[in-house]
């Protein structure tokens, strides 16, 4: 009996690399996809924000936005058809506004923000709050669409969390002349 079943594995075994050798001759196999995550309206999702690839081909664009974040940090880069792109412009406030969001720190590679209705009215972003870095592209763009925003802290020196402190660590000082000479009194 465990001769038959030896012969059995064998034969499944021969047969299933026989029936995918002979698919992929005949091209019927289908490629498969990576596991990447589509909203609603079928743009890549990344962390409860919509990309697609701008037309130029070099960067993304925010589509929409799918969280509960009240506060929204938009990524330097992200990955997007195996290259890492940064983004430069929202396309709408399609999920911003609708699902709470009150502020949105955005990187400075951002140059475009709007979105106006058929009456060249700015309808979007309504009590959101952008957060920018001074003198960077993202801050004339914020700007000149007249939105709401404030500029970040230089990121050069750690910023505590509110209702935290941050704790300095000393080492212990070399000793320097002064101390020699009043060790030798």
């Amino acid at each position: 009996m465990k001769k038959n079943t030896k012969k059995n594995i064998k034969f499944y075994a021969l047969l299933l690399a026989m029936v995918l050798s002979l698919t992929q001759m005949i091209g019927v196999a289908v490629p498969v996809k990576a596991a990447t995550k589509e909203c609603s309206h079928g743009y890549t999702l990344v962390n409860g924000i919509g990309i697609r690839m701008h037309e130029c081909g070099e960067s993304v664009c925010i589509t929409c936005y799918h969280g509960h974040s009240k506060r929204v940090v938009i990524p330097k880069t992200f990955k997007l058809n195996g290259k890492n792109l940064p983004p430069t412009q929202f396309d709408s406030d399609n999920g911003f506004s609708e699902n709470g969001v009150k502020e949105i720190v955005i990187p400075d590679t951002l140059d475009y923000l709007g979105y106006w209705d058929e009456d060249e009215v700015n309808t979007s972003y309504k009590d959101i709050t952008f957060f920018v870095h001074k003198g960077s592209k993202a801050a004339k763009a914020v700007q000149a669409e007249g939105y709401k925003y404030r500029y970040l802290n230089d990121n050069s020196n750690p910023q505590p969390v509110k209702g935290t402190s941050i704790k300095r660590t000393s080492q212990n000082p070399k000793p320097d002349q002064n101390h020699m000479e009043e060790s030798k009194m």
